[in-house]
């Protein structure tokens, strides 16, 4: 992985790097081999709890969303005259 440097800005070009770097996830790669081997019970217990934080992240911003549209539709139904 490579980014050009122009004109010397460095800033420009090491937030350039720092993107594509988590674009591509090699740093979460060498992070987890970093820490060592992992029974595959244990990488499955770890995903699983990773997945049920994100389906109630997700489950909780839905329905936000969806109290504001129905908050909206009933109000934009109901114009008086």
């Amino acid at each position: 992985m490579s980014v050009n440097v122009r004109d010397n800005d460095l800033e420009f070009a090491l937030k350039r790097f720092k993107t594509e770097v988590a674009r591509s996830g090699t740093l979460s790669i060498a992070k987890e081999r970093a820490n060592g081997y992992k029974k595959p019970g244990v990488r499955r217990k770890e995903e699983k709890k990773i997945n049920t934080i994100n389906s109630r992240r997700n489950a909780r911003n839905n329905n936000n969303n969806n109290s504001r549209r129905s908050y909206n539709s009933t109000r934009n139904n109901h114009k008086s005259v």
